[in-house]
């Protein structure tokens, strides 16, 4: 399992690769060299102008891309923990687990709250936390297709208990109580064993 730091790292990139301003570079840039290689065997008179303009498509790409870059980075990568407890959501949805204190979790962080206000001078360590162990354990699932609403109903149990102090939060030091012993329990969170876990919970 990788460390906090790793992991939001890993997310910042692979959600960036996905974000607007990447994809419309992938099809503007084949876009503009297919009308470079046009012009230039039908109409060389306008292969300057398509260079210019195959130019311009590559500077406002990088433009995008580096704006998509600095939003995902506000707030101590806040956008980059919404959208993936988002996918995590997404995921269990399909494998059938229904579950509303991820729901209200989900809701906290991506309606404009205290935490938005709080995370702008501080990572919330205890935030990345719980989003790291619900995107693990959920892709865990995932991997085990109709076996993997058991995988999550039988590791659940800690992130769930994370949940519920942080509806709390107000009343309870979260550094102090959920970053020490999640930390931990993401260390024995399962990953993908077809040979091991998928027989066991076969005959469980």
């Amino acid at each position: 399992m990788l460390n906090t730091s790793s992991w939001i790292r890993r997310e910042f990139w692979n959600q960036l690769w996905r974000r607007p301003g990447a994809i419309s570079t992938y099809f503007s840039i084949p876009f503009g060299l297919v009308c470079l290689f046009l012009s230039r065997l039908f109409q060389p008179c306008l292969e300057g102008w398509t260079w210019c303009v195959l130019s311009i498509n590559l500077v406002l790409g990088v433009a995008l891309i580096v704006t998509d870059a600095i939003c995902s980075s506000q707030n101590h990568y806040l956008p980059v923990l919404r959208l993936s407890v988002y996918g995590s959501r997404n995921r269990l949805l399909e494998l059938g687990v229904r579950s509303t204190q991820i729901d209200r979790f989900v809701s906290a962080l991506w309606l404009p709250s205290q935490l938005e206000f709080t995370c702008r001078s501080k990572r919330r360590q205890w935030v990345v936390l719980i989003v790291q162990a619900l995107d693990g354990l959920s892709r865990t699932a995932a991997h085990y297709g109709r076996c993997g609403k058991k995988v999550f109903e039988a590791h659940h149990d800690s992130i769930l208990e994370a949940i519920q102090l942080f509806e709390c939060s107000e009343l309870v030091d979260m550094e102090k109580a959920i970053t020490g012993p999640l930390s931990i329990r993401l260390k024995s969170l399962p990953e993908f064993d077809p040979e091991g876990w998928a027989l066991t919970l076969e005959y469980t």
